[in-house]
């Protein structure tokens, strides 16, 4: 019973820095400013990514459509 509680501790402390998350908070998975749209017939999804801005809209036929806006620094 020892060993297998000294295992799970040791696989626990190991999985510490892998889930460490160098960005800061409101950058949380490269999505700042989330904006959700739902209604009966569509979904539509605001975010960015980098300097990009993303859309997508899906619709219950089936339709779907997404644009990236990039501001490039040059």
């Amino acid at each position: 019973m020892k060993s297998a509680l000294a295992i799970v501790t040791a696989l626990m402390l190991l999985s510490v820095p892998a889930s460490a998350d160098p960005r800061d908070e409101d950058d949380r998975h490269g999505r700042r400013d989330y904006r959700v749209h739902v209604s009966d017939d569509e979904y539509e999804e605001e975010f960015r990514v980098g300097n990009c801005k993303v859309e997508r809209e899906w619709e219950r036929d089936g339709d779907y459509r997404e644009e990236r806006e990039c501001d490039h620094d040059d």
